[in-house]
């Protein structure tokens, strides 16, 4: 039995220790090094340091105890003191297998392996070993999802691309996400580190800079502003970090995915666990005719922020071409048999009352404001004004998602036009992979022989397609066409 790497205790002990290491640094003053200070902090800290090691000899006996074993047809994972298990995965089984080479373990010659299968939902079904790399690279040779083999296809976008990539999948929302883990974590530390650096009073010098520059906007809009682009700038950051040195792979069984600056990953894909394709677009990715080729796969975009990106962005014109080893005898992935799609009011209104609905209720509070408090509109109408932006942007998506939305099957394949929120999506997916349907009508949209659709489609967690306002008459193929494959 080979034992894992020994940072393992770290893992074992880091929930633990977490609630002790910051009160020992908070407590540590001494740099310069004094001898005097040293030892007043021992003193005073020694009860911490005692439960610390007594915490770091537990997981040294848990890492003890815990081991693997593999071979071609079969890798086990032995762990428990006293209460012994044993986790065995058939090779045959394995539906990915994830590399994370972080930075931090490199220089202990330590890499982590996620082992995924099909049955993730399932407490235990997946692995994850923290390895030493000679040990990886023995398993490589072992697990045949991981041999090498020649490669038939390899694609490298351009560096112009993953900017463009990262720009366009980045956003506010994220970058607040990075900093708000940062302070959960890092408490009162990080705290102390943002005063040192003075960020208060570098925040009110970049909104006196912004407020002399942008004259008659609100200092409080400026400040806004300036804290939500800088939470777009770690967002980017992050994607352009993460995405960097991207590269994809292709043999005859798998697919080999290789990103990351700081941190690379490697990821194995057997070609028959990929669940469905999911071409995204946005806007302005429509209007560049670019998209971005996600999958949904057992293992693979699992990770915090990650999104499962098969290839970052592509020509339309070249998405045949790159999507071929994917879907084997489908000579065009974008489809022959688009259904065409008819037009009505009512449909129309399915798709824009929502955006439609947050204008108004805008507008109404803007005009509210300025004749019942005409002193908080004049300082806040700012606010009101950008609020309409992302309003009349959604509502230009919808528009054009009526246009768009549609469903179809060609070639034992199920095709989903369709947008949800900002992002335009196409579905490409087995027709034995869809779980459930559930179909809603209105009165209205009964009369005018419409119905919202839902597709579930298989995943590692059952992924809901929601198509508005389709045709009676479309979904009723559609059902033809699933019962005739079901018989």
């Amino acid at each position: 039995m080979l034992h894992e790497h020994p940072i393992k205790i770290f893992r074992y002990t880091a929930k633990n220790l977490w609630l002790l290491i910051f009160p020992l640094l908070r407590s540590a003053h001494f740099f310069p090094f004094s001898a005097k200070e040293a030892a007043a902090w021992l003193h005073g800290a020694w009860f911490d340091l005692l439960i610390c090691l007594l915490i770091l000899t537990y997981g040294a006996i848990r890492w003890f105890y815990c081991g693997f074993t593999y071979n071609t047809e079969v890798i086990r994972r032995q762990s428990g003191i006293f209460l012994k298990r044993e986790t065995e995965i058939p090779c045959c089984s394995i539906t990915s297998v994830t590399e994370e080479h972080a930075f931090y373990l490199r220089p202990f010659g330590a890499v982590r392996l996620w082992i995924h299968t099909g049955a993730e939902d399932i407490a235990g079904a997946d692995m994850q070993l923290l390895l030493y790399r000679a040990d990886l690279t023995a398993i490589r040779q072992v697990i045949p999802l991981m041999r090498s083999a020649p490669e038939v296809k390899q694609h490298r976008p351009h560096i112009a691309r993953l900017l463009l990539f990262s720009f366009l999948f980045s956003s506010s929302l994220s970058g607040a996400i990075y900093i708000a883990a940062i302070f959960f974590q890092g408490g009162r530390i990080t705290r102390d580190l943002l005063e040192e650096l003075q960020a208060e009073q570098l925040l009110m010098t970049l909104t006196d800079q912004a407020a002399a520059y942008f004259k008659g906007i609100p200092r409080l809009a400026i400040t806004v502003s300036i804290l939500i682009l800088a939470a777009w700038m770690i967002s980017f950051v992050g994607n352009l970090l993460r995405y960097s040195r991207f590269r994809f792979f292709a043999d005859q069984k798998a697919f080999s995915i290789h990103r990351g600056l700081i941190s690379p990953y490697r990821y194995r894909l057997r070609r028959g666990a990929v669940n469905y394709i999911d071409i995204r677009q946005n806007l302005m990715m429509k209007l560049l005719r670019l998209m971005s080729v996600h999958i949904s796969c057992p293992g693979y975009g699992n990770q915090k922020n990650e999104l499962p990106v098969l290839m970052p962005l592509l020509q339309k014109s070249h998405a045949t071409h790159f999507l071929q080893p994917l879907l084997k005898h489908q000579p065009d992935i974008i489809g022959k048999k688009k259904p065409k799609q008819t037009f009505s009011l009512f449909r129309i209104w399915l798709f824009i009352w929502q955006p439609l609905l947050l204008t108004g209720m805008v507008l109404a509070a803007m005009i509210l404001t300025k004749h019942f408090f005409p002193l908080i509109y004049m300082r806040f109408s700012f606010f009101g004004w950008m609020l309409l932006l992302p309003c009349g942007w959604f509502l230009l998506i919808r528009c054009v998602s009526a246009i768009r939305t549609r469903m179809w099957i060609e070639n034992d394949r199920l095709y989903l036009h369709y947008s949800s929120g900002f992002i335009f999506h196409t579905i490409i997916a087995p027709i034995s992979n869809v779980v459930c349907v559930q179909i809603t009508r209105t009165r209205t949209g009964k009369r005018c022989g419409l119905c919202n659709v839902f597709f579930y489609l298989q995943g590692k967690h059952v992924h809901r397609h929601k198509l508005t306002g389709v045709s009676e008459h479309a979904w009723q193929q559609i059902r033809a066409e699933l019962e005739k494959k079901a018989a």
